[in-house]
């Protein structure tokens, strides 16, 4: 479980679900699996996915977000009216445990739900925002941190919907003496924290890794690491809460940082390059090894310590990369083996020690053609959503 020192704004995670969270749960080694059932929620693209015990939210790039039960059979509520809602497409959400649902989108809106009623409160910020890249909330419900496009994380009291706190930004002043091209370089795309720590690692779209004081008043990084060539959208944590190890999304390497060495030693420690022919979709822990997948048709299995690759699982022999079927678009790990999303819409689960095939998720007999997204595992089932507007589910 996380914990974060509590700082100068009152800011204190305690039995967090961490971003790279490993189900206790295990799949089965069916060679095949069809879909026990499947929801029609849109006709455009569905976003973002998340469930909790008690219902489970679909977030859409029409503007909506969708409440379904927990077997995923029921649709129980549409989160969008005239009055209340997005007015752009929705970016990320959470499902809270108290029957909340907190969403964020492009229309630079962070708002919290009653997922039981289509009526919402805008959350509202000190300084114009931008488009919302990600939110993680504490499992007690006191607070949540968001990113977005403006180059800032901010934390809100989920009690009164206030902003708490907020890092990033122009810290260097760039964009006030009139570098605007700053502006471009900002976005942060996702972040992630250290059992223990009382830093915040932020990846942003020119592959810096902003690392935060969250018991710091001053907005500005404590360290800033020239990570990429290109967009960072996923950075996890090594064995000690100092070592970050992130992942290029254009490049298609894997870097390891150590935070304990000054910056003038370099604090790039261990690297694979050119792990990813196009680039590196996705980067997760699962216990003592990483797990990454590209637009190459391939998932990689790394020790987390040296970075060595023990596992190359060739899921598209023979297609080149960027083609539907080799392009990854999720990855969740579970206790035996790992789930893997592609844009051709299947779903496979594989051993990550031997790399064997455990099972095949059939989604064409529900209608899936296009790419599926989102997935999430939970005692009801796998949760799969994308392209073609469906949810999908899998019995476990």
């Amino acid at each position: 479980m996380q914990h974060l020192a509590v700082g100068p704004v009152g800011l204190a995670w305690q039995n967090y679900r961490p971003p790279q969270y490993v189900s206790p749960l295990t799949v089965s080694s069916s060679p095949r699996q069809v879909a026990e059932s499947s929801l029609q929620l849109s006709e455009r693209p569905l976003s973002c996915l998340d469930a909790h015990g008690s219902f489970v939210v679909v977030g859409s790039t029409d503007h909506a977000l969708y409440v379904l039960s927990p077997n995923g059979r029921t649709l129980m509520q549409t989160l969008y009216t005239k009055r209340y809602g997005h007015k752009e497409w929705v970016t990320c959400c959470l499902a809270l445990p108290s029957g909340r649902v907190i969403s964020g989108g492009m229309d630079s809106q962070l708002l919290l739900w009653d997922a039981r009623s289509p009526v919402c409160k805008t959350l509202s910020p000190s300084d114009p925002m931008a488009s919302i890249t990600s939110v993680k909330a504490d499992s007690q419900e006191r607070l949540v941190i968001s990113s977005g496009y403006e180059g800032k994380l901010r934390a809100w009291d989920l009690h009164n919907g206030a902003e708490m706190a907020m890092w990033g930004g122009d810290y260097d002043g760039k964009i006030a003496g009139g570098d605007y091209m700053q502006e471009t370089r900002n976005p942060i795309m996702d972040f992630t924290w250290a059992p223990g720590s009382e830093s915040i690692v932020a990846c942003t779209r020119d592959g810096r890794l902003l690392v935060f004081d969250i018991t710091s008043t001053s907005p500005a990084p404590k360290a800033v690491i020239r990570a990429h060539q290109g967009t960072v959208r996923h950075v996890v944590h090594g064995a000690h809460p100092s070592v970050i190890i992130s992942a290029g999304n254009v490049d298609g390497a894997v870097r390891m940082f150590d935070l304990r060495l000054p910056p003038s030693k370099g604090r790039c420690v261990k690297r694979v390059e050119n792990l990813h022919t196009g680039g590196v979709t996705n980067l997760i822990a699962h216990g003592n090894i990483l797990i990454s997948s590209g637009s190459d048709g391939r998932l990689k299995v790394m020790d987390a310590q040296t970075l060595q690759v023990g596992q190359a699982i060739d899921i598209a022999p023979g297609l080149p990369p960027g083609a539907p079927a080799s392009v990854c678009y999720a990855l969740t790990a579970c206790e035996n083996g790992v789930l893997s999303a592609w844009g051709d819409g299947s779903l496979v689960a594989h051993n990550v020690n031997d790399g064997r095939l455990m099972s095949t998720y059939d989604g064409q007999t529900a209608g899936i053609r296009n790419a599926l997204r989102h997935i999430a595992v939970t005692p009801n089932g796998i949760l799969a959503a994308g392209d073609d507007g469906s949810f999908v589910k899998w019995k476990i």
